[in-house]
């Protein structure tokens, strides 16, 4: 559960609990609010504190339904920074988090996968686990992952290089399987789905 409020809430104190939600959310607000116009530095708002956050409402020790406020408010005080190569993601997350009545109730399975999408991949996904429709739609979440974490990793990191690629590969495939002496399927199934998409991830 929140724990009190701290003796020494300074206006960085203010908002970094806030971020961090270290305590009574309404308290945290009032603080962070009256000193979001003081002189002094920005608090960053890193992926790992929001990752914390969503654990902790989805364990049941912050209240879920006031995860909206709080990425409302956090959203909104000029002294929050966000580091560049995580401000679109933590953005829509502030946004869509905060506006239920627009993009759906916030739950624990809401959490869980931004969860999924916060937190730096393990491993590069794998299409050779591809089998189903849930499967591939699972795989192209995990490269969205990848990409978000590991953009110097991509060969083709913007959509129009990664099309170009796509659009590539899908011409080479008669000679890929001319070489395996194997026949082109008619249709691709998943598992080659998820093998166009991981090519061309780093096809050139």
């Amino acid at each position: 559960m929140d724990s009190e409020l701290p003796g020494d809430f300074g206006p960085h104190n203010a908002i970094s609990e806030l971020i961090r939600w270290n305590a009574p959310l309404s308290k945290l607000i009032g603080a962070a609010t009256r000193n979001d116009g003081s002189e002094g530095p920005s608090v960053r708002l890193e992926r790992s504190a929001v990752v914390d956050v969503l654990q902790r409402c989805v364990s049941g020790d912050l209240r879920l339904e006031d995860l909206p406020e709080w990425a409302r408010v956090a959203l909104q005080l000029d002294h929050v920074e966000i580091a560049e190569a995580d401000v679109d993601l933590l953005t829509e997350f502030l946004h869509r988090v905060s506006s239920p009545e627009l993009f759906g109730a916030v739950t624990t399975d809401v959490c869980t996968a931004w969860i999924r999408r916060l937190e730096p991949p393990v491993s590069l996904p794998d299409e050779t686990r591809v089998e189903t429709r849930e499967d591939f739609v699972r795989f192209l979440e995990e490269m969205l992952i990848d990409l978000q974490h590991n953009p110097e990793e991509w060969e083709n990191p913007t959509l129009k290089s990664f099309l170009d690629a796509w659009a590539a590969w899908v011409g080479a495939l008669p000679r890929w399987y001319a070489k395996r002496g194997e026949e082109m399927p008619d249709q691709p199934d998943w598992k080659l789905l998820a093998a166009m998409v991981s090519a061309a991830r780093i096809y050139e």
